[in-house]
């Protein structure tokens, strides 16, 4: 008998731990949707993270996602729609991971006209030998840049596509995501059909101006 009562109390522990854990996990969530309303994204993302339930996991995400970082959005959205076992909240998580993709891709793109813009504002015509070496270096390295994040913009879309595909799987009457997925796949073909067309050169690196005057400078190093 003594056993068994030990048994008993050990099991009733155990529940009473698990019942603790939930109800801190659902209140984080309460509190956390409650910043969410608010517009309080950061606050929100803090108060999720206590929060196990994956419900919390999702809507960090749509935080991050408010905020504009598409990486942490990305990344959240993935690891929610994998924690998801029901159907519905797996479909709203797929296809909300879509939309984190196509924002991705929009930022890389946003940000290669940034760069492109930095590297037609830089002026070597009135440098010395020493600054347009470090002008040639800074163009060079802008380039390779922003290739780097050029390089996100058709995978994020091609990611896109396969979101919104896998909440079709599941909802196929969802016409907003069918909507989104149609818009992704207008991007891609938008893309393809643009690629050969404009100028090349700012994706050359580095350049060979820049290999001629760094050349300069190491012989002006060595007298």
């Amino acid at each position: 008998m003594d056993h068994m009562n030990r048994s008993i109390t050990i099991s009733l522990v155990l529940l009473a731990a698990c019942n603790a854990q939930e109800k801190e996990a659902y209140m984080a969530l309460r509190e956390g949707n409650s910043a969410y309303n608010d517009s309080l994204y950061v606050e929100a993302i803090d108060i999720y993270e206590v929060s196990g339930d994956p419900r919390a996991l999702h809507n960090s995400a749509k935080a991050e996602y408010r905020l504009n970082d598409a990486a942490e959005a990305v990344e959240k959205m993935k690891s929610a729609a994998e924690a998801f076992t029901e159907t519905p909240e797996e479909t709203h998580a797929f296809h909300d991971l879509g939309n984190a993709y196509v924002m991705r891709s929009a930022w890389a793109d946003s940000m290669q006209q940034v760069f492109d813009r930095e590297i037609a504002a830089i002026r070597m015509e009135s440098a010395d030998i020493t600054g347009k070496v470090k002008l040639a270096v800074l163009r060079d390295s802008l380039r390779q840049r922003k290739q780097e994040i050029a390089a996100l913009i058709d995978p994020s879309l091609e990611a896109a596509v396969d979101a919104y595909r896998k909440a079709l799987r599941k909802a196929p009457e969802a016409e907003d995501t069918r909507y989104n997925l149609a818009f992704a796949n207008d991007r891609i073909a938008q893309r393809k059909k643009e690629s050969g067309n404009g100028d090349k050169k700012d994706d050359q690196q580095p350049s060979e101006k820049a290999k001629e005057l760094l050349a300069k400078a190491g012989e002006l190093v060595q007298q």
